[in-house]
């Protein structure tokens, strides 16, 4: 009880709070310092941003690329991580050490190298492109976070389930997963998170035609100036 009350504390404090701030005073654009009521209440920000029929598109083109990153990095990532907490070969260090490589090396001399690749095979200035090279800063965390989780369970599970006549993909899919369900959150957040921030990717590999989310809050901010 201790726990969970001090985690909801945290979670008020750090990500409620700023949240609901920050819609005040998108409603309240008279709100000035030392005020501590708002002297007037407009949603026009809120209608001259959804009318703008760029940002409707960005939101589209940013659900659908974060879906399939998201959806992707399950799909590879919990494989992986399985792969690298219960079994044990030659190189596996190396392999190890060579997914950190993605996060240390600068997202921006990555990208310049895959997009003459891109550029070869068509993937350049498109959707699928974009969403591609968002692997790359994503799936290292993914496995990291997953394959915690399945050191965290122990191989013996899966055991106990072959021993009852299961198969491994259905000790998986119906044994190992479900108590797994805190590691594939922390998964898919890091995913969302790190996908629906990129700029230098997107614009990179999209060439600017891919209307994402970042690239057209970006504009916007450098507009305002």
């Amino acid at each position: 009880m201790k726990h969970k009350l001090i985690i909801g504390v945290f979670l008020l404090i750090f990500s409620v709070l700023p949240l609901l701030l920050l819609l005040l005073q998108s409603i309240a654009p008279g709100w000035g310092w030392g005020e501590l009521f708002p002297s007037a209440v407009s949603i026009q920000a809120w209608q001259t941003a959804f009318s703008d029929p760029a940002l409707r598109q960005s939101m589209i083109v940013t659900v659908m690329i974060t879906l399939f990153v998201t959806a992707g990095n399950l799909l590879l990532g919990i494989p992986a991580a399985k792969l690298l907490a219960y079994q044990h070969f030659k190189g596996k260090l190396w392999l190890d050490n060579l997914l950190f490589l993605p996060i240390l090396i600068p997202m921006t001399a990555v990208a310049m190298g895959i997009h003459f690749t891109f550029i070869r095979a068509g993937l350049a200035d498109t959707w699928l492109g974009t969403a591609l090279v968002l692997f790359i800063p994503t799936l290292p965390y993914t496995i990291r976070v997953v394959r915690a989780g399945f050191e965290r369970l122990g191989q013996e599970s899966e055991e106990q389930a072959k021993s009852l006549g299961s198969s491994s993909m259905q000790a998986l899919l119906f044994v190992q997963l479900p108590q797994m369900m805190p590691s594939l959150r922390s998964a898919v957040f890091l995913t969302v998170v790190i996908t629906a921030g990129q700029y230098i990717l997107p614009v990179i590999i999209g060439g600017g035609t891919v209307p994402m989310l970042s690239l057209f809050i970006f504009s916007i901010l450098q507009f305002s100036k």
